[in-house]
């Protein structure tokens, strides 16, 4: 027999409830360009990343405080807010 492991395990699918040690490593992709962003999502997903996307800067601020990520893809010219002054 096997026993899953992993947010798939979860019943609900839900990964922000799995512990820690269960997630996979988070990437965000911020861009306001949706074909770069899709691109980029495909790439980091099968290379075993979780991403999460924003499209302009102020989204983009509040994702990656709450996720915690290991790694921001940056665009630089974002809608609402410059990446150079972004806190």
């Amino acid at each position: 027999f096997t026993v899953p492991t992993g947010p798939q395990a979860l019943p609900d699918g839900d990964v922000s409830r799995a512990p820690e040690e269960l997630r996979l490593p988070t990437v965000v992709v911020i861009d306001d360009d949706r074909p770069s962003t899709d691109l980029l999502t495909v790439y980091l997903e099968s290379a075993g990343f979780e991403v999460s996307s924003a499209q302009d800067g102020p989204s983009g601020l509040e994702a990656t405080r709450r996720m915690n990520p290991v790694a921001v893809v940056l665009d630089i010219l974002l809608p609402l807010i410059h990446a150079f002054l972004a806190e």
